[in-house]
């Protein structure tokens, strides 16, 4: 995602220096068409690591619930066996 981030701010900034050269080739339509596709691809990447965190975040949450869990669970029998109050 940080590749593609940088090819498509480095283009901007390369598209928005060379304006007066892009104008003068008459080639707006072809600097569009290039930086679409680089905001394509970034975006792409965006949605791919944000599912990925968002499953790693969920995984998280989970073995942290099943952790509680137990622990509540051994508690409850320490509990009931007298050994703890």
């Amino acid at each position: 995602m940080v590749k593609s981030e940088i090819a498509y701010k480095g283009r901007a900034v390369e598209s928005l220096q060379n304006v007066e050269t892009v104008k003068y080739f008459a080639a707006e339509a072809h600097e569009l068409g290039e930086y679409s596709g680089l905001i394509k691809v970034w975006q792409g990447n965006k949605q791919r690591s944000e599912r990925t965190l968002a499953t790693l975040n969920a995984c998280q949450k989970l073995v942290i619930c099943f952790g509680v869990a137990a622990v509540m669970y051994v508690s409850v029998g320490m509990v009931a066996r007298g050994v703890s109050t």
